[in-house]
C-alpha cells in the first residue's frame, strides 16, 4: 500500500528556512462518520511543524462513505494480499483525541468533512479530488478511468488553487488509487501553509467559493453500480480458488 513517504522531504525542503515563525492556529474539520487514517497523516505532520497548534472540530452533519465501497476495499485486501497502513482505514480512537478547538477565530481550517459550517477562520483549505470534495472524487475518477487530480481551494488564494497529479501503481485498484490521492494531499496541504502563510496572516480573507460538488445523483448511482460489479467479481474469485497474487 501507497503511505505517506512525501512528507519527509517536507520537514527539510520547505520547513527548514530562517523565517521566524509564530503559532498558527489550525482546526480540522472532520466528518464523524468519515475518521480517515490519512486525516491522521494530515494532523501528525502538522503537529510537527514548530508553532502549529492542531486541532479538531467534528461537523453536525455526516456523509458515510456508502458500504459497498467498504466492502470492496476489504475484499481487495484479500484477493490482492495487501498488507500495511492504508489511508482510508477507519482511526475513530486516535482522531477523537485530538484536542478541540480553542475560542476564538482560528488562523487556518482545512475542510474535510465538506459541512457547510465551519469553525470561524481567517483561511479555509479544502481538498478537491477530481472536481469534488472528499474521498468520492478519487472513486469517481476510478470509475471513469481519469487520471488523478487534486485541487486545494485556498481562500488565500481563490483564483489559484494548488494542484498535483499522483500517479498510482495500479488504476485498476481502487485502494491504491485512493491511497495515491490522499497521500498526495497531505504533503500539498503542508506546501500551501508553508509558502502562504506571511502573506495570509497579514492580508484579510478572500472569499471561500464553495468547491464542486459531486455531481448529478446518477454519477453517484453509476459510481456505486461500479464498485458493486467489481465486488463481485472479486467475491467470484475467491470463491474460486482464492487469491489473486503470487
Amino acid at each position: 500500500m501507497v503511505l505517506v513517504k512525501a512528507v519527509v522531504f517536507l520537514k527539510s525542503d520547505v520547513f527548514l528556512k530562517p523565517d521566524v515563525r509564530t503559532t498558527m492556529r489550525i482546526c480540522l474539520s472532520l466528518d464523524p462518520s468519515r475518521l480517515l487514517r490519512w486525516h491522521l497523516w494530515l494532523a501528525e505532520a502538522l503537529a510537527e511543524v514548530p508553532g502549529n497548534d492542531v486541532s479538531c472540530a467534528f461537523a453536525a452533519d455526516c456523509r458515510p462513505l456508502p458500504l459497498i465501497f467498504r466492502l470492496l476495499l476489504e475484499l481487495e485486501r484479500l484477493v490482492y494480499g495487501f498488507r500495511g497502513k492504508g489511508a482510508i482505514d477507519p482511526v475513530e480512537a486516535e482522531l477523537r483525541c485530538l484536542p478541540p478547538p480553542p475560542a476564538g477565530q482560528m488562523d487556518v481550517v482545512i475542510d474535510l468533512s465538506g459541512s457547510e459550517s465551519l469553525p470561524a477562520a481567517r483561511r479555509v483549505i479544502t481538498p478537491v479530488f477530481n472536481g469534488a470534495p472528499g474521498e468520492i472524487g478519487v472513486v469517481a475518477a476510478w470509475v471513469n478511468h481519469q487520471d488523478l487530480l487534486v485541487d486545494l481551494h485556498d481562500t488565500a488564494r481563490p483564483l489559484r488553487p494548488w494542484t498535483a497529479r499522483p500517479t498510482s501503481a495500479d488504476r485498476q485498484v481502487l485502494a491504491l488509487r485512493l491511497d495515491s490521492a490522499l497521500s498526495c494531499a497531505v504533503p500539498l496541504i503542508l506546501k500551501a501553509l508553508a509558502e502562504e502563510t506571511g502573506s495570509a496572516a497579514s492580508a484579510s480573507p478572500g472569499p471561500r467559493t464553495a468547491p464542486p460538488s459531486f455531481g448529478a445523483l446518477s454519477a453517484l448511482a453509476r459510481a456505486t453500480g461500479t464498485v458493486a460489479s467489481k465486488a463481485i467479481g472479486l467475491l467470484d474469485a475467491l470463491a474460486r480458488g482464492g487469491r489473486m497474487w503470487g
